[in-house]
C-alpha cells in the first residue's frame, strides 16, 4: 500500500533517507514538494532514496526487469529518454 502525502508534508529526517524527486530539504528534514505517493528505494546507497510521485506516475513506475511499452521522446549517444505508456 502506497502512502499518500500532501504538499509540504514532512517525510523523514535526512539521517534516515536521501531526498529524491518530488522532495526538498529544509532544516535537516525531507519534505514533499507535491501531493502524491511516497516511494522508498534502495539504489545501492546506504540509505533509501525517498521520492514523491503523482498518482498516474505511481501506477507507471516499473520494477527492475519489468517489461514496458514506451515512446522515445529524445535520444543521445549515452541514453534514451522515454515516456512510459504501459507496465
Amino acid at each position: 500500500i502506497l502512502e499518500y502525502v500532501k504538499h509540504c508534508e514532512r517525510l523523514c529526517s535526512t539521517e534516515d533517507c536521501i531526498p529524491g524527486t518530488g522532495t526538498y530539504l529544509r532544516h535537516g528534514y525531507i519534505f514533499a514538494s507535491l501531493a502524491g505517493y511516497v516511494l522508498r528505494k534502495n539504489e545501492g546507497e546506504e540509505l533509501p532514496v525517498i521520492s514523491v510521485v503523482r498518482e498516474t506516475e505511481a501506477q507507471l513506475l516499473p520494477d527492475v526487469g519489468a517489461i514496458v511499452t514506451c515512446k522515445v521522446t529524445s535520444i543521445n549517444p549515452r541514453f534514451a529518454k522515454v515516456h512510459i505508456l504501459y507496465v
